[in-house]
């Protein structure tokens, strides 16, 4: 059921509890680093890098067992803005190489999709800027630039966020881009490319919706922002379903639109909710982390920002919790508290710029969170090394409703580890992540480091 602000400064209630809300605040206790067991992690740093959080899927393992991963190099990195590719043997674990899709300016939206499918990695990137272009194509093959003009006629400015799904044996790419709606090109091979239309618009023009979709191969599930909450105070986060017809439905099964003439994000059926305050200082704003599909049913990561009570220990000017989200056998959703996630990266974009999360695309009781506080007690952490608040990474297991158990993965340092993604297939699976330090999308240091299984 939705969670409003007031349910979360004051207490859950007997009627919340029994929907999934177990607590307002996460239970449960935190292990110590170095992974389960506390054996000694194998860790490789692939070379510069950072990404967004909404290109999906970020990282893809083919039937070799290789390991891809998409990203774009930070400002201090030999040829910055470089938007790329990087193939990594798990068994060997090494780099087996590196491909280059482009440069940009120094920006982490432009980071790329990686989907590997029939024996090929395809991957696709847009420019996050006034163009009016996208790129998908096949790694290693062509990759033709997909024009689409009225993108950048206003309010729009411009293509981003390509995410690739495979629904009913065909392949969908999502984007941004005409007027800040979320556009569906399809195509049977991913040579050849339709646009198909719109998915998702705006409540009023000029607004920004956020989505996070995922495929279980028969129809495309997605969560979306009701707007960039730096623009609408409040943003909450929506559910709906995409048939292979187009019909886009609501978590009901009740018809919103279709494509071509899409719902609002602010339609579809509510998971989190956000409330305006008098500034916007104090606001309450939802956003979305990750949406996988799970033993077939979808399961979602969110994230809530609000100001840090008065009295309180604050790590930076607002906090962040992280929600777990799974849809259940009735088609309604359990909607519980998580972790507590710390402070935003950077002060001008607070509401979704905290070290985020992700899901194992196996188990949908375990997840990944980057956090600069303890994520049971939100007591900021410090490094023995530099004695300064660092985000580290923990892994959490769900053992009962609202019940999380902790355990710290990485040792602390003096640098932040952030924006984790768990990969899996082929009987593998890895886990990777951005270590570094990360001023804004458009300055950030960071290299990608991944932990093998």
């Amino acid at each position: 059921m939705p969670i409003d602000r007031r349910t979360f400064l004051h207490g859950a209630t007997a009627a919340t509890l029994s929907a999934g809300l177990a607590a307002c605040g996460p239970r449960g206790p935190v292990g110590t680093p170095g992974g389960a067991g506390g054996g000694v992690p194998l860790d490789l740093s692939i070379g510069p890098g950072g990404w967004c959080w909404f290109q999906s899927p970020r990282a893809a393992i083919d039937e070799t067992g290789s390991l891809w991963l998409g990203s774009s190099r930070g400002t201090a990195a030999p040829e910055p803005g470089r938007v790329e590719v990087t193939q990594v043997d798990l068994a060997r674990r090494s780099v087996v190489g590196r491909w280059a899709l482009g440069r940009d300016r120094v920006d982490d939206h432009t980071s790329p999709s990686v989907l590997a499918i029939d024996g090929e990695v395809q991957v696709g990137w847009a420019p996050h800027r006034r163009e009016a272009w996208l790129e998908v194509g096949r790694l290693g093959g062509e990759r033709p630039r997909i024009v689409r003009p009225d993108a950048v006629v206003e309010p729009g400015r411009g293509t981003a966020y390509v995410s690739a799904h495979v629904v009913a044996g065909v392949r969908w790419v999502l984007y941004r881009g005409e007027g800040f709606t979320w556009n569906l090109l399809t195509s049977p091979d991913g040579r050849r490319w339709s646009a198909r239309g719109a998915v998702v618009r705006p409540d009023a023009p000029g607004q920004r919706p956020y989505v996070a979709a995922a495929s279980d191969g028969e129809r495309l599930h997605l969560v979306a922002s009701d707007g960039n909450p730096t623009e609408r105070p409040g943003t909450g986060v929506g559910y709906g379903v995409i048939e292979p017809g187009g019909a886009i439905l609501d978590g009901s099964g009740r018809a919103l639109g279709r494509v071509g003439d899409p719902p609002t994000a602010a339609s579809l059926t509510r998971l989190l909710e956000g409330r305006a305050g008098p500034a916007e200082d104090t606001d309450t704003d939802a956003w979305i982390a990750q949406l996988a599909v799970i033993h077939r049913r979808p399961t979602a990561l969110l994230t809530l920002r609000e100001p840090w009570p008065a009295g309180e220990i604050a790590s930076g000017r607002w906090r962040h919790r992280l929600f777990w989200a799974r849809q259940r056998h009735d088609g309604r959703w359990t909607v519980e508290p998580l972790a507590w996630a710390g402070r935003e990266l950077y002060r001008n974009q607070p509401d979704y710029y905290c070290g985020l999360g992700c899901l194992d695309p196996l188990d949908p009781t375990r997840a990944v969170i980057a956090t600069d506080v303890d994520p049971v007690s939100g007591e900021p952490l410090h490094s023995p090394i530099d004695g300064r608040s660092h985000h580290e990474l923990f892994e959490g297991h769900r053992r009962a409703e609202g019940s999380w158990r902790w355990t710290q993965l990485t040792r602390p340092g003096t640098r932040d580890n952030l924006r984790p993604v768990l990969v899996a297939g082929s009987g593998t699976s890895a886990l990777a992540w951005m270590r570094g330090t990360y001023r804004s999308w458009s300055d950030f240091d960071t290299e990608i480091v991944v932990r093998f299984a």
